[in-house]
Parts: structure tokens; sequence; C-alpha cells
């Protein structure tokens, strides 16, 4: 087994540097950029200098989708999609302005299985660029040559730019005169002016030091054998840029003489830094190959020793049938030794009896899976005869180095699990049962407390009455006392009067909404809806209330749009509502004022009472509309009342097709709102 890895490993590694030597090939002569692709396409590496040309930084695109981020791209994505079918593909490829020669080839595992792709891209869009222009310079060249010999200087001139932009230039030194000429590229590349004359020596003392005696040599050669040569040679132009250059020369022969030498003579350093920069990668892409073989060692151990001590029963199984793993919770669960356990068919026989044939015929099935499939609850039998109820899923894990498939089936021990579901839908039935037992009973208690709320209710509008009637004349009689018709009242019997009227015409208040409380909720209660004017009964509020206001010192006013409010409703509730709020907001202020104002919005009234009294704490809230609720609870409360009176107010403007809210700060103040429907808007 070590043998096989070691041999896997060290072919995976020969593959990986023949890849290299083929990208180095592609790269020599242009910005590059290597990238690998993992079997689902993303990036796990991007390097280069061509990186720079895209607006991206080295490593930026790891992680990201290459088929997300070009997708629209006719020319990428069916080299990969041949790579990743096991195919090398090669492809001049544009994104955007840049053109790319783009070399792919599937990056294959030891078992030669395609786990993703490795790819160069060489920018080649300078070289492209310069073919462009030098096609279009030939062109211009040609015709010129056919039409007048005087636009061959313009054409040269052409030649001349051309060479500048590919940083590549001409010389040509006659043996006969020692003159040489240079090309305008190769000036610039030297970094001298159109007007120097260079002489052999100068030219050899732009080299590096160390590059002299070489260059030297092989003009010698060629001018006395006439051996070409085609050198690469650290240079130093005349503003002591260090550049690398590649200079090209050759003999022209004359009746069996050398007359003359001539060549090229080309700035290749953007070339050697490219060259340099993938070197780097290649020796970290070997780092990082390395590290990742490692890695998948100390994976696949951690992995084993995973399985064999998971708390729950897996197993590893082929499709030839031999079981290649059963993990400890395996054996000890179902008594089995591994040495038991050979093969699939060993398994079933034991565990599943008379359906093990079909459970073998499903087993083969799962061998062709694509992804995890969940199988159910199967029950087995174990050593001892004992039943377990297993839920079982299993999953592909791929190929073993022999080729054959693998597969993971994993189990969950629900047998004691099961059996408490079961014991739970007893007792849910059961207690279904109690409940619906239950039910019944409450319905019934239902019926009996609805009937007992309706007698309440008529008891209270019974009550009601009969409590109404002795106090008006109480109310009454107290009030003829008061304007003394019956004779003179010395001032305590006024006084006691007074008490005793404020009382009667007080519990008469209570008595009264008692009595509307009782016929809203027994559906007694008859609206009698008419046309009227609000603005009356803003007015008329205001100078019932206006006495109590100026006897604590406070502004009670309204602030509406001039003129009349036509509303259709039940006057006397409405001003009921009204009043009760308006009364609530001076009971509760004792400095500042009291304001109503009314405006019409989306076919509804609005109203609000707001006052500057005491507030309502924000707890409080979410009980204020309640029937009998007091907001001061103590026995010694400040403010009287009943707790009725808001409580009412929600009630009846609910049967007049209106609603009501607060907003309230303790210590701020109070607003209530409440709103009406205008004659002719629809029902709510």
């Amino acid at each position: 087994m070590v043998g096989r890895d070691l041999t896997a490993r060290r072919a995976t590694e020969e593959a990986l540097r023949n890849s290299e030597n083929r990208f180095r090939t592609i790269v020599q002569n242009a910005d590059a950029v290597i990238f690998v692709l993992d079997r689902e396409g993303r990036f796990e590496l991007s390097e280069g200098r061509g990186l720079a040309a895209l607006g991206l930084q080295s490593g930026e695109l790891v992680g990201r989708s290459a088929f997300d981020l070009y997708r629209d791209n006719a020319d990428i994505l069916p080299a990969l999609h041949e790579a990743l079918a096991g195919r090398t593909a090669k492809r001049i490829v544009r994104v955007g302005p840049l053109v790319f020669d783009t070399f792919v080839t599937p990056r294959l595992d030891s078992a030669r299985t395609v786990t993703g792709v490795i790819g160069l891209a060489n920018n080649i869009t300078a070289r492209v660029r310069a073919e462009e222009a030098l096609h279009a310079a030939n062109e211009n060249l040609e015709r010129s040559v056919r039409e007048r010999t005087a636009e061959l200087v313009e054409a040269n001139r052409l030649l001349d730019q051309t060479g500048e932009i590919a940083r590549v230039g001409g010389w040509e030194l006659d043996l006969r005169t020692a003159e040489i000429n240079w090309t305008g590229a190769t000036r610039e590349i030297h970094d001298l002016d159109p007007d120097f004359r260079p002489t052999l020596d100068t030219g050899v003392s732009f080299y590096a030091p160390e590059a002299q005696p070489l260059i030297a040599a092989a003009v010698q050669r060629t001018t006395t054998t006439g051996e070409p040569f085609d050198l690469e040679l650290p240079f130093i132009t005349a503003k002591g840029r260090h550049l690398w250059v590649r200079s090209i020369g050759h003999a022209y022969w004359n009746s069996g003489v050398i007359v003359k030498l001539g060549g090229v003579f080309q700035d290749i350093t953007e070339r050697r830094h490219a060259e340099d920069e993938l070197r780097r990668h290649r020796d970290h892409l070997e780092e990082l190959v390395t590290s990742r073989t490692a890695e998948v060692g100390a994976s696949e151990e951690r992995f084993r020793r995973a399985v064999i001590a998971a708390p729950f029963p897996i197993l590893l199984h082929a499709e030839d049938g031999a079981i290649v793993q059963a993990n400890d919770t395996w054996c000890s669960i179902t008594g089995y030794t591994r040495e038991e356990l050979h093969t699939i068919a060993d398994w079933t026989a034991r565990a599943y009896g008379a359906t093990a044939p079909d459970l073998n015929a499903y087993i083969d099935g799962l061998y062709a899976l694509d992804g995890p499939r969940y199988e159910g609850d199967y029950r087995i039998r174990t050593r001892t005869g004992a039943t377990r109820i297993w839920e079982l899923s299993s999953a592909p894990l791929g190929r073993l180095p022999d080729g054959r498939r693998l597969v993971i089936s994993m189990a969950l021990d629900v047998t004691e699990r099961r059996r408490a579901e079961d014991e739970v839908r007893t007792f849910a039935a059961e207690l279904e049962n109690r409940v619906h037992d239950r039910t019944q009973e409450l319905s019934t208690a239902n019926e009996r407390l609805r009937e007992l709320d309706r007698l309440k209710s008529e008891f209270l509008s019974t009550m009601s009455h009969e409590l109404r009637t002795p106090l008006n004349s109480i109310v009454g009689f107290t009030g003829i006392l008061l304007k003394e018709l019956s004779g003179p009242l010395n001032p305590e019997q006024v006084k006691q009067l007074g008490l005793v009227q404020s009382s009667a015409r007080h519990l008469l208040a209570l008595i009264n909404d008692l009595l509307d409380l009782s016929r809203i909720e027994s559906g007694r209660i008859e609206l009698h809806p008419e046309p009227f004017d609000f603005a009356g009964v803003i007015a008329e509020v205001v100078a019932f209330l206006t006495p109590v206001a100026h006897q604590k010192a406070l502004v009670l006013r309204s602030d509406c749009v001039p003129g009349p409010q036509p509303l259709v409703g039940d006057r006397r509730r409405i001003l009921q509502v009204l009043l009760n709020l308006v009364t609530n907001a001076v009971k509760f202020t004792e400095r500042g004022e009291v304001v109503i104002t009314a405006r019409v919005a989306t076919c509804q009234l609005v109203v609000a009472v707001r006052d500057t009294g005491i507030g309502i704490r924000l707890d409080q809230l979410p009980h204020l509309f309640e029937a009998f609720r007091q907001l001061d609870a103590t026995a010694h409360r400040h403010y009287e009342g009943t707790g009725l009176g808001l409580h009412l107010c929600r009630k009846l403007l609910d049967l007049l097709g209106g609603a009501i809210t607060v907003e309230s700060a303790a210590g701020v103040g109070s607003t209530f709102t409440f709103t009406l429907p205008l004659a002719g808007a629809p029902a709510p």
C-alpha cells in the first residue's frame, strides 16, 4: 500500500512538472496569469503579473467561481469545460480590451481522476496590437511601393513606430566602413537621442560588465566565421536603467566575403520578469502540492479514526460487496466481529434473515448514488437474537484506488426513541380524549356563565331604573331647597344640602353608566342617527365645563375649523363621548390647558382632546379602556371615578362605527383621539 501511494504521488508530481514546462513555453515572451480551479470551478490559486492588467491583485480571485465571473465569455468557458472533461485546451480569450493566449489542462489525482483545472493565461495584448499595427504598416508599405517611391519614407517611419511599440529594433554593422546604423526603436531602448552616432565599442559598452565579453566574442565569431548568435543579456541604458535585452545577429555575404552584420535588438525585460514570476509561482505551487499531499494523508487518517471511533454505527462497503470497514459501534451493537463481516451478504444474512436477498438488491442500487439518501427505519437482528430499529442513510464516497465505487452507510439506533414515540402517541390519544371530555364540560359551563351574565345584565338594568327614580327626586328636591323656595337656609344647611346634591348626582352618573353598560352588553341599546352640527356639540361641552375649568384656573378652548361641521349620528351618544373625555381631561389637569380639535380626513371626522395633566404611564396604557379599571387603585386615591367612562366611550364608538386611541406621557399630558364616519362614507 505504501509503494502504491509513493508511485501515485510521484506520477502526480511528474505530471505537474510536465504541465508547468508547457506553461513556461507559452509565457516566455509575455505577461502571464497562473490559475488553479477546483472541480466546481472555484479559484484555488491566482498569481502572475497579468493580474495587474485585469485590475486584480495576487490571490484576489481565490474562492470565487470562474463560471460566475466569466459566464458571458464564450472563449474561456468552453476551454474550462474541456479541461474538466479531461482534455487539454488552448484558446485565444478576450477580456474587455485585453487578449490572452490561454492554455488549460486537467488537474489529475493519483487515480487519474479530474480534480480541477490548471491554467496559464499569457497576456498577448501588446503583441496582438503590434501584429495588427505591423500588418497595417506592411499593407501601407506594399501600397506605397506600388504607387510611388516617395511614400517609402513614410512607410519606414510607421515601421519604426511599430518597432518602438513592440520594443523591437534593428541594427546593422558595415564591416567595410565600420559604420553602425540603429533603428529608432534601438536608440529608444538605449535611452539615446536620435543624433547619437554609435560605434562598435560604444555599442558593446552598454551591456553589463559581466555580459560585455560574451557579446564581443559573439560579434567576433560572426565576423570571422559567419556563425549567427542569439543572446539574452543584462543591459544598462544611457540613463542607468537595468534591462534584459535579446540581441540577434547574422552575417551578410558578398562573393564569399562577409561584408555586413545585422540583426534584431529587443527589450525582453518584462518577459524575463514574467519568467521569474512564473518560476516563483511554480516553486510555490510545488510547495502547495507537497503540503496538500501531506494534508490529504493526514485527513485520510483522521477520517479513518473518526469512522472507527464514531458513537453511531458506520459501514464502508464497495460495489463488489466487500465490507471495507465496520466501526466499533456497529460491532458492539450487533455483537458481530469484523472477521464475521467480510461482505454485505454476510451482514444481511445475519441481520435480516429471509428478507436478505431483497435487501442485497436494494444495496446494489446504492453504488449508483450521486448524493446522500435517507433510507428510513430497518429492523435488524443482533447476535443475541434481539431486534433493534436502525434509521439508515447512505452516501457515495467516490472510488477506491482500484476503481471500485465506495459507499458509506450510517445508522442511528432509534429503538428506544421509537418505543417512546409509541408511548407518546398512546398518551396523546388518551390526552385528546380527556381534552374532548373537558371541552364538553367547559362548553356546558360557558353556557351557564353566559346565562348568568344575561341575568346579571337584566338585574343591573332593573336595579338602575329602580335607583334612578328616588335619586332624581333627591336631586330635584335638594335643588328646590337650595333655591330657598321653601324658606331661607343658614350657611350650614346650604353646605350640607350641597353635599347631598353632589353625592346624589355622582351616584346618578354611576347608575347611568351602569345602565348604559348593561344595555350595551345585553345588546338592547338603541341608537338614533340624525343629521346635526358637530361644532354645536363642541360648543355645548365647552360651555358646560368652562365653570369647572375656571375653578381650577385652567384654559378650556376648542381649536377647530370655523363654520359648521355636519355629521349624521346619535347626537346624544356622541355628546356623551366628548363630554366624558373632556371631563376626564379637566379632572386630571392641575395647570395648563385642555384643547379640543376637530378636522376632516379621508371620509371621517377626527376629534382630539389634549391636556397638560398628569399623563399615563406606559405600563398602564394597555388597561386604560377596561371596565371598572382605576389606574390609581389605592385606598386613598386623589381622583374620584368608577372606571367606566373610557370603557363606555370605546363601546359607544364601536357602535357608532368609530374608534378611539390615546397617546400619553407621565407628567406631560395625554391626547385622546376618536374618529367618526362622515355622512355618505362607507361603513367600516
